[in-house]
């Protein structure tokens, strides 16, 4: 396989990720107006999937949340999200006005996704109300932006292009507090590249927090055969035999100059961090028979959270989480 058909693969896991977002929603395991607008209608998907899901998507919400309240007293709190895709988080942090004036976000992807976001924006009612400013043409960069919100296409193999569109496109501070939000995106790259960002983000931003999740656990059957399914489908998950557990993911962060790691699989999070209520919740929505392969699959992916600041870390233990009831 060459380099552009691996992109293209890639690309695709977009669209699956929508899908199951959508029927996630549909069957009401959370809230988000949004996302329909940016997915075709797909095949019901099974109980399992939707509740893996659910707590993919808890993870993600819980850091963004957990972000905006530390720094609630900043002037300017900054969100990146790298290989974004169609994710419509910003469009949520409108709706429940948890953005401010000052805020700044960043949508990264390959140039196509971002051309087809911009796209679906500018023809949906919806999202241009909910955008609350119009979306102006971005200049040498594909994409477009608003005062506060930026969606820009960048090669993340090409860091330069990722620091000169955060920088000088998006204005990004490298002084203000910025959350970097990895959802599956760092394991599709050659760790040579991958790494290349993450050591760009750790030693260019003085109040970083970053999110990263990605499966791990490629050697045990289950391991292997996911590895193959996806392989399958033209994506093969690059960084996984470099970083193949949740203890080489705590490495590689503190080798890259992350000063507080935490890496745990899905399974301890949803064990220990979600809330017994919301377990409950779900349960009710769609009783789910296999709960053992739904602690397996848990098992295979892992969450990071890696933060590098400067000043004294004590401040940024609300950053990661605790255990719920």
């Amino acid at each position: 396989m060459n380099s552009f058909e691996h992109d293209v693969a890639v690309q695709a896991t977009n669209d699956d990720a929508q899908t199951t977002k959508v029927n996630a929603v549909e069957r009401g395991y959370y809230e988000d107006p949004f996302v329909r607008y940016f997915a075709r209608k797909g095949s019901r998907k099974s109980p399992l999937i939707n509740r893996g899901t659910w707590v993919r998507v808890q993870a993600v919400y819980d850091s963004v949340d957990r972000f905006l309240e530390i720094y609630r007293e900043s002037s300017c709190r900054q969100i990146v999200s790298l290989g974004s895709g169609f994710d419509s988080l910003y469009f949520q942090l409108q709706k429940k006005s948890l953005f401010r004036e000052g805020d700044r976000f960043l949508d990264v992807d390959y140039d196509s996704v971002i051309s087809k976001k911009v796209e679906i924006i500018r023809t949906n009612h919806e999202l241009r109300t909910a955008l609350r400013a119009d979306l102006t043409q971005l200049t040498n960069t594909c994409g477009a932006r608003t005062d506060q919100y930026v969606l820009a296409g960048v090669d993340l193999r090409v860091v330069e292009d990722l620091k000169r569109v955060a920088e000088k496109v998006a204005g990004f501070s490298l002084e203000a507090p910025t959350l970097v939000i990895c959802e599956l995106v760092l394991i599709y790259m050659e760790p040579k590249h991958s790494d290349a960002v993450l050591n760009y983000l750790s030693s260019s931003f003085t109040e970083l927090l970053l999110f990263n999740f990605e499966q791990v656990g490629p050697e045990d059957p289950f391991g292997k055969q996911m590895t193959k399914n996806i392989e399958a489908r033209g994506s093969p998950l690059m960084g996984l035999s470099a970083y193949p557990s949740a203890q080489s993911q705590k490495e590689r962060f503190q080798k890259l100059n992350f000063n507080k790691v935490a890496a745990i699989s899905m399974l301890e999070y949803y064990s220990k961090f979600v809330n017994a209520s919301d377990k409950i919740r779900t349960n009710k929505l769609e009783p789910l028979d296999e709960i053992e392969e739904f602690e397996l699959i848990l098992e295979h992916y892992c969450t990071v959270w890696a933060s590098r600041t400067n000043g004294d870390l004590a401040h940024i233990g609300g950053l990661f989480p605790t255990e719920a009831g």
